[in-house]
């Protein structure tokens, strides 16, 4: 789970980069890339805890059903 959540970060972080910084004339300086950052890791944060909730959700539902 940490590896995914980490590949999402610099996937994140790469896109981010590459959008401010090739599609847009003035680029981001680094402070406002971790600015940027923040978000990522929040978001990422977000969709890895859901995921994880689902998933365990989803095993403990069917082991359940595996019992009966």
């Amino acid at each position: 789970i940490l590896l995914g959540y980490a590949a999402i970060i610099v996937l994140g972080t790469i896109f981010t980069y590459a959008k401010y910084n090739i599609f847009q004339s003035p680029g981001l300086s680094i402070s406002q890339l971790f600015d940027k950052l923040i978000i990522i890791f929040s978001i990422s944060g977000l969709i890895v805890l859901f995921f994880s909730i689902f998933s365990i959700l989803g095993k403990r539902k069917i082991e359940k059903e595996l019992e009966d």
